[in-house]
Parts: C-alpha cells; sequence; structure tokens
C-alpha cells in the first residue's frame, strides 16, 4: 500500500514538473556533498584551495572538513589581505601570497576591479592596466610545493583561475601521475573562444592522462544565462573512481 501511495504522489508531481528522488542517491547537485558521499576512509587531511579570492571557497571547505589543514593561494594583493581578515579566526586555513602554475618564475599581471575575475592569464600590460592594479608576484609549480611541505596526500585540490586551471594542474602533474589528489575541482568554460575560462576537453583530456575521470558538473548556468550566451561554464569535479570502491 506505501508503495502504491509513492507512486501515485511521485506521478501527482510529475504532471507539475516536480521530480522528487532519495537525496543520498542523486548527485551533481553540490561538489562539497558529493565529495563527502565518495569519500572513504580517514577524515580529509589537506585540501588545497587555488584562486582562493577572499577566502569564501576556504570558509566552506572548513565547516565541511574541520579536521583539514587548507592551503589557499591567491596572488592579487587586495583579495590576499580580505581573505587573511576574513579567516584570521581559522588557523587551519594557512594563506600564500602566490600564484600557482606550469613554471617557478616572478610574475606581473593586472588585476580586474571585480575579484572574482582576476586571473594571471591577463598578463599583457596593454589589455588590462585600465582595468585595476599591478601585481606582481612568484609562481609556482604545485609540484614542487607538494614536495617543500612535505605533503604525503591531497584530499582535495581546487583551482578557479579563470581561464589558467590547466597550466595549474600542467604544475602538478607529478602530484596527479602518482595519484597523491583524491579530488580535484575546477572551473571550466564550454566555448573554446572564452578565454576566462579553461576549456573543458583540454581539462578532461589533461586528467584523463592520470586516469581522473567526470563526477559531474556544478553551477552550470540558468535559463536566463542560456538563453542570452549559451552553456557557458561550471565547476568540474574529477576523480579516480577505484580510490572509492
Amino acid at each position: 500500500m506505501l508503495r502504491i501511495i509513492k507512486q501515485r504522489l511521485r506521478t501527482c508531481l510529475s504532471r507539475v514538473g516536480l521530480d522528487v528522488r532519495i537525496a543520498s542517491n542523486i548527485m551533481g547537485f553540490d561538489p562539497v556533498q558529493d565529495i563527502q558521499k565518495l569519500h572513504v576512509g580517514e577524515a580529509f587531511k589537506t585540501v588545497i584551495d587555488i584562486g582562493a579570492n577572499v577566502g569564501q571557497s576556504a570558509l566552506r571547505f572548513h565547516k565541511a572538513f574541520p579536521e583539514a589543514s587548507i592551503h589557499s593561494f591567491e596572488p592579487v594583493i587586495a583579495s590576499y589581505h580580505c581573505g587573511t581578515e576574513a579567516t584570521v579566526k581559522y588557523p587551519a586555513i594557512v594563506w600564500h601570497h602566490c600564484a600557482v602554475g606550469n613554471a617557478n618564475k616572478r610574475i606581473v599581471f593586472y588585476s580586474s576591479w571585480t575579484s572574482q575575475m582576476n586571473s594571471i592569464s591577463n598578463a599583457s600590460a596593454s589589455q588590462c592596466t585600465e582595468a585595476g592594479e599591478r601585481n606582481e608576484v612568484e609562481m609556482v609549480r604545485f609540484d614542487d610545493f607538494y614536495i617543500a611541505e612535505k605533503l604525503n596526500h591531497v584530499d582535495l585540490l581546487k583551482t578557479d583561475t579563470e581561464g589558467f586551471d590547466l597550466a595549474v594542474l600542467e604544475g602538478a602533474s607529478a602530484t596527479l601521475a602518482g595519484q597523491h589528489v583524491s579530488f580535484v575541482l575546477c572551473e571550466v568554460g564550454f566555448q573554446q573562444a572564452d578565454k576566462g575560462h579553461s576549456f573543458f576537453p583540454s581539462i578532461a583530456d589533461y586528467l584523463e592522462r592520470f586516469e581522473y575521470r567526470l563526477v559531474g558538473f556544478y553551477g552550470i548556468s540558468d535559463i536566463v544565462h542560456f538563453r542570452q550566451h549559451g552553456g557557458t561554464y561550471a565547476d568540474a569535479l574529477f576523480t579516480v573512481p577505484h580510490r572509492h570502491v
């Protein structure tokens, strides 16, 4: 009888555009929740937040994984200061005022007035001097940071660098090849001409070399944005499936 009632209720709701499912079986709505569903073993110990902006992701990761040390990388000095102030009460969140990429060198780039649009891929003064302030910082390869910090494993590597994400992952090639990262959360774009987001096929192809597979997309365009611009970008979560069996 209960099964019949449930079926009739689902049928009625579907007629008005609603779909009822068991929440514990659904993935694709929230990357942190999906990570928590897929993760097995000990509690998270290390989270890497590349393109930390003003600390909004670091605070969310700290709430979800309270036992983890969170390394937040932010090259824009104004965002870095805002982030350190916003997270000062949380010693587990450690800030690094530097960029992460595929080389160790000093770089100069010009930030946007909108902090979430800042990208070190905009390194040309002719393009960006009118947009914001000049930033000069060190760029480091994540592989070198991993060794220098004597990290044993990274539970989550998040990168949101407005089009520089492939370079970030290239600088983590040895760490990824050893599958020393459980989850990779990366902002991606779906239009190759969009230089503000890393082209999804390039990211997926690169991670596939190391047996990382797509879990799902998050924060993809709503219907209003889609009608104006199409599906332009989303966050993509990757993992090595056999690690969670």
